[in-house]
């Protein structure tokens, strides 16, 4: 019945305005009907689906800052390992040991020794000990301490050497030396 009246109005829209009265009565029409179309094809989401999602981005959220402060803690840790092991490094007996290295290789070259540690610090990933050290003997015992130091494990540098002719006479030198031994890690004896 509904078809026969619409029909019924379209005919007698022709039949009076023309086309250009049936298309605007058509157009009208339609523009009736689609929004009842769009209500029942949009998906509607309902408050407690928008809640649950909300509450889901919240979730990544907290989930990411939880990461970046998990991250943002081991970050700190290692930054305080690192600093423990350094000044473990720093105050390892090291020294103790090197004074023992040089107090044997004078004694092999046949040389008295007086050794000062003047104490250790960091150097790019490394540790340096600092020692003045004074020798007493004959100046070719010297040049062989100097070869065995040269010739060490460890890295070691003659900052400074001032030799003079010993006051005891009979051809003897005494040398006055500033050494530094750069090491990374615990020696170990030969």
């Amino acid at each position: 019945m509904a078809k026969s009246v619409i029909l019924t109005k379209v005919q007698n829209a022709f039949r009076h305005g023309g086309v250009r009265v049936v298309l605007s009565f058509v157009l009208l029409i339609i523009l009736a009907v689609l929004p009842v179309f769009f209500i029942h094809w949009l998906p509607v989401k309902s408050d407690y689906t928008k809640v649950m999602d909300a509450i889901g981005g919240l979730n990544k959220e907290i989930q990411n800052i939880k990461m970046g402060n998990e991250a943002n803690e081991s970050m700190k840790q290692a930054s305080l390992a690192a600093e423990q092991i350094e000044k473990r490094l720093v105050a390892a007996p090291e020294s103790g040991y090197l004074e023992s290295e040089i107090n044997k290789l004078s004694a092999k070259a046949g040389l008295r020794l007086s050794i000062e540690n003047q104490g250790n610090h960091p150097v790019k990933g490394a540790i340096k000990s600092d020692f003045n050290i004074t020798l007493n003997g004959q100046y070719g015992d010297l040049r062989k301490f100097i070869h065995s130091i040269e010739t060490m494990k460890q890295l070691a540098v003659i900052e400074s050497i001032r030799i003079e002719e010993d006051s005891a006479g009979q051809g003897l030198v005494k040398a006055m030396m500033k050494l530094s031994i750069i090491h990374r890690y615990a020696a170990v004896s030969k």
